[in-house]
Protein backbone atom coordinates (compact mmCIF):
# COMPACT_ATOMS: atom_id res chain seq x y z
CA UNK A 1 0.00 0.00 0.00
CA UNK A 2 1.47 3.48 -0.62
CA UNK A 3 3.43 5.36 2.34
CA UNK A 4 2.73 9.13 3.00
CA UNK A 5 4.26 11.45 6.07
CA UNK A 6 4.07 9.42 9.61
CA UNK A 7 4.95 11.67 12.28
CA UNK A 8 6.83 8.78 13.99
CA UNK A 9 8.80 6.10 11.95
CA UNK A 10 9.59 3.07 14.51
CA UNK A 11 12.15 0.92 13.61
CA UNK A 12 12.61 -2.44 15.41
CA UNK A 13 15.82 -3.22 15.03
CA UNK A 14 16.95 -6.77 13.16
CA UNK A 15 14.55 -9.59 12.14
CA UNK A 16 14.46 -12.69 10.18
CA UNK A 17 17.89 -14.73 10.77
CA UNK A 18 19.38 -11.55 12.05
CA UNK A 19 18.69 -11.94 15.08
CA UNK A 20 20.67 -9.67 17.41
CA UNK A 21 21.29 -10.80 20.54
CA UNK A 22 20.11 -13.68 22.18
CA UNK A 23 19.70 -14.17 26.26
CA UNK A 24 19.95 -17.81 27.37
CA UNK A 25 16.81 -18.35 27.61
CA UNK A 26 16.11 -18.16 24.20
CA UNK A 27 14.71 -14.92 24.21
CA UNK A 28 15.76 -13.42 20.59
CA UNK A 29 16.40 -9.43 20.85
CA UNK A 30 14.65 -9.51 17.04
CA UNK A 31 11.38 -10.92 18.60
CA UNK A 32 11.96 -8.23 21.85
CA UNK A 33 12.74 -5.37 19.14
CA UNK A 34 9.39 -5.48 17.38
CA UNK A 35 7.00 -6.39 20.81
CA UNK A 36 8.38 -3.40 22.35
CA UNK A 37 8.04 -1.55 19.03
CA UNK A 38 4.36 -2.52 18.55
CA UNK A 39 3.28 -1.51 22.12
CA UNK A 40 5.13 2.10 21.45
CA UNK A 41 3.03 2.19 17.81
CA UNK A 42 -0.19 1.64 20.23
CA UNK A 43 0.50 4.13 22.94
CA UNK A 44 1.33 6.20 20.35
CA UNK A 45 -2.01 6.02 18.08
CA UNK A 46 -3.90 6.54 21.05
CA UNK A 47 -2.67 9.62 21.75
CA UNK A 48 -3.32 10.87 18.42
CA UNK A 49 0.29 10.67 16.95
CA UNK A 50 0.69 9.02 13.36
CA UNK A 51 2.77 5.87 13.06
CA UNK A 52 4.63 3.52 10.98
CA UNK A 53 6.38 0.34 11.59
CA UNK A 54 9.52 -0.65 8.95
CA UNK A 55 8.90 -4.22 9.66
CA UNK A 56 5.40 -5.73 10.86
CA UNK A 57 7.05 -9.71 11.53
CA UNK A 58 9.66 -11.81 11.65
CA UNK A 59 11.77 -11.07 8.41
CA UNK A 60 14.82 -8.74 7.40
CA UNK A 61 14.84 -5.68 6.25
CA UNK A 62 18.05 -4.59 4.75
CA UNK A 63 19.35 -1.23 6.64
CA UNK A 64 19.53 0.61 3.58
CA UNK A 65 15.43 -0.23 2.96
CA UNK A 66 14.99 1.43 6.49
CA UNK A 67 16.62 4.30 5.58
CA UNK A 68 15.23 4.79 2.28
CA UNK A 69 11.66 4.31 3.90
CA UNK A 70 12.84 7.04 6.28
CA UNK A 71 13.65 9.16 3.98
CA UNK A 72 10.07 8.64 1.50
CA UNK A 73 7.63 9.16 4.92
CA UNK A 74 9.76 12.14 6.28
CA UNK A 75 9.04 11.54 9.66
CA UNK A 76 9.40 14.17 12.36
CA UNK A 77 10.94 11.32 14.57
CA UNK A 78 12.55 8.16 13.57
CA UNK A 79 13.37 6.06 16.56
CA UNK A 80 15.39 2.77 16.28
CA UNK A 81 14.74 0.12 18.85
CA UNK A 82 17.26 -2.45 20.42
CA UNK A 83 18.35 -4.23 23.01
CA UNK A 84 22.05 -4.77 23.72
CA UNK A 85 24.43 -7.58 24.31
CA UNK A 86 27.99 -8.32 25.14
CA UNK A 87 30.19 -8.48 27.63
CA UNK A 88 29.20 -6.63 30.81
CA UNK A 89 29.93 -5.99 34.69
CA UNK A 90 27.43 -5.33 37.41
CA UNK A 91 26.38 -1.71 38.16
CA UNK A 92 23.92 0.27 40.38
CA UNK A 93 22.27 2.11 37.61
CA UNK A 94 20.57 0.56 34.07
CA UNK A 95 23.22 0.55 31.33
CA UNK A 96 20.92 2.01 28.88
CA UNK A 97 22.07 3.49 25.73
CA UNK A 98 20.54 6.02 23.52
CA UNK A 99 22.47 6.78 20.42
CA UNK A 100 22.30 10.25 18.81
CA UNK A 101 23.40 11.57 15.07
CA UNK A 102 26.39 13.23 15.57
CA UNK A 103 25.59 16.25 13.87
CA UNK A 104 21.99 17.18 14.59
CA UNK A 105 21.12 18.81 18.06
CA UNK A 106 17.32 17.50 17.77
CA UNK A 107 18.39 14.32 17.45
CA UNK A 108 20.81 14.79 20.67
CA UNK A 109 18.05 16.26 22.81
CA UNK A 110 15.36 13.42 21.26
CA UNK A 111 18.29 11.32 22.74
CA UNK A 112 18.57 13.15 25.90
CA UNK A 113 14.81 12.54 26.32
CA UNK A 114 14.89 8.99 25.75
CA UNK A 115 17.53 8.20 28.32
CA UNK A 116 16.01 10.63 31.20
CA UNK A 117 12.27 8.56 30.36
CA UNK A 118 14.06 4.95 30.07
CA UNK A 119 16.10 5.31 33.15
CA UNK A 120 13.44 6.57 35.56
CA UNK A 121 11.53 3.64 34.56
CA UNK A 122 14.04 0.68 34.68
CA UNK A 123 15.18 2.48 37.59
CA UNK A 124 11.40 1.97 39.48
CA UNK A 125 12.40 -2.40 38.28
CA UNK A 126 14.09 -4.43 41.06
CA UNK A 127 16.68 -5.70 38.42
CA UNK A 128 20.26 -6.49 39.06
CA UNK A 129 21.84 -4.17 36.22
CA UNK A 130 24.63 -4.62 34.04
CA UNK A 131 26.85 -2.31 31.91
CA UNK A 132 29.22 -2.80 29.09
CA UNK A 133 30.40 0.95 28.65
CA UNK A 134 29.02 4.35 30.30
CA UNK A 135 25.53 4.41 29.99
CA UNK A 136 23.78 7.37 28.29
CA UNK A 137 23.39 9.79 25.51
CA UNK A 138 26.35 9.39 23.15
CA UNK A 139 26.80 10.11 19.12
CA UNK A 140 29.17 6.94 18.30
CA UNK A 141 31.56 7.34 15.37
CA UNK A 142 33.30 5.41 12.83
CA UNK A 143 36.98 5.95 11.77
CA UNK A 144 35.68 8.62 9.28
CA UNK A 145 33.97 11.03 11.64
CA UNK A 146 30.42 9.74 10.75
CA UNK A 147 27.77 8.04 12.36
CA UNK A 148 28.58 4.66 12.87
CA UNK A 149 25.23 3.54 12.81
CA UNK A 150 23.90 2.57 9.00
CA UNK A 151 20.20 3.57 10.62
CA UNK A 152 21.44 7.07 11.56
CA UNK A 153 23.57 7.80 9.06
CA UNK A 154 21.08 6.86 6.64
CA UNK A 155 18.20 9.22 7.92
CA UNK A 156 20.16 12.43 7.54
CA UNK A 157 17.94 15.23 7.58
CA UNK A 158 15.59 13.08 10.16
CA UNK A 159 15.59 13.49 13.62
CA UNK A 160 16.64 9.92 14.14
CA UNK A 161 17.75 7.69 17.78
CA UNK A 162 18.83 4.08 18.24
CA UNK A 163 17.93 3.09 21.98
CA UNK A 164 19.27 0.58 23.63
CA UNK A 165 17.31 0.04 26.81
CA UNK A 166 18.29 -3.18 28.72
CA UNK A 167 21.23 -6.31 28.46
CA UNK A 168 19.63 -9.33 26.93
CA UNK A 169 23.05 -10.85 27.95
CA UNK A 170 22.23 -10.25 31.44
CA UNK A 171 20.39 -12.99 32.93
CA UNK A 172 18.56 -10.51 35.23
CA UNK A 173 17.22 -8.33 32.56
CA UNK A 174 16.46 -11.21 30.58
CA UNK A 175 14.21 -12.47 32.93
CA UNK A 176 12.65 -9.74 33.35
CA UNK A 177 11.38 -8.88 30.05
CA UNK A 178 9.82 -12.46 29.70
CA UNK A 179 7.14 -10.00 31.41
CA UNK A 180 4.54 -7.91 29.25
CA UNK A 181 4.12 -5.36 31.69
CA UNK A 182 7.94 -4.30 31.80
CA UNK A 183 7.82 -3.97 27.69
CA UNK A 184 4.78 -2.03 28.08
CA UNK A 185 6.46 0.20 30.42
CA UNK A 186 9.73 0.26 28.18
CA UNK A 187 7.61 1.22 25.42
CA UNK A 188 5.77 3.96 27.27
CA UNK A 189 8.88 5.61 28.33
CA UNK A 190 9.69 5.99 24.48
CA UNK A 191 6.60 7.33 24.01
CA UNK A 192 6.78 9.67 26.83
CA UNK A 193 9.99 10.77 25.61
CA UNK A 194 8.95 11.10 22.11
CA UNK A 195 6.07 13.13 23.16
CA UNK A 196 8.43 15.57 25.28
CA UNK A 197 10.31 15.72 22.01
CA UNK A 198 7.42 17.05 20.39
CA UNK A 199 5.50 19.27 22.69
CA UNK A 200 7.89 20.54 24.65
CA UNK A 201 11.40 22.60 24.84
CA UNK A 202 12.92 20.11 27.74
CA UNK A 203 16.53 19.44 26.69
CA UNK A 204 17.23 15.67 28.19
CA UNK A 205 19.79 14.47 30.19
CA UNK A 206 22.49 11.77 30.57
CA UNK A 207 24.73 13.83 27.77
CA UNK A 208 28.55 11.79 27.48
CA UNK A 209 31.18 12.96 24.97
CA UNK A 210 30.79 11.25 21.45
CA UNK A 211 33.15 7.77 21.32
CA UNK A 212 34.38 5.91 17.91
CA UNK A 213 33.45 2.72 17.59
CA UNK A 214 36.60 0.35 18.08
CA UNK A 215 36.71 -3.57 17.14
CA UNK A 216 34.84 -5.54 14.23
CA UNK A 217 31.50 -4.77 13.41
CA UNK A 218 28.60 -6.70 14.05
CA UNK A 219 28.14 -7.91 10.44
CA UNK A 220 24.23 -7.08 10.34
CA UNK A 221 22.79 -4.71 7.68
CA UNK A 222 23.54 -6.58 4.99
CA UNK A 223 20.95 -7.26 2.13
CA UNK A 224 20.86 -10.95 1.79
CA UNK A 225 17.94 -12.66 2.40
CA UNK A 226 15.51 -9.27 3.03
CA UNK A 227 12.27 -8.32 2.17
CA UNK A 228 11.96 -4.58 1.60
CA UNK A 229 8.52 -2.68 2.60
CA UNK A 230 6.16 -1.12 0.11
CA UNK A 231 7.36 2.10 -1.13
CA UNK A 232 5.56 4.65 -3.15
Amino acid sequence: MPVTHVQVLIDPGHGGDETGAVASSGLRESDLNLDVAERLQRFLEYRGVSTLLTRTDDYRVAIAARGELAQRVEPDVFISIHHNGGPTTPTREPGTLVFHQVASSDSRRLAGLVYEELVTTLSSLDVSYAAGSPPGAVAMLNDSGLDYYGVLRRTDGITSVLSESFFLTNPAEAAVLESGYVREQEAIALGKAILRFMETEDAGTGFLDSRTFEGPGSGTGGIAGCSDPDLL
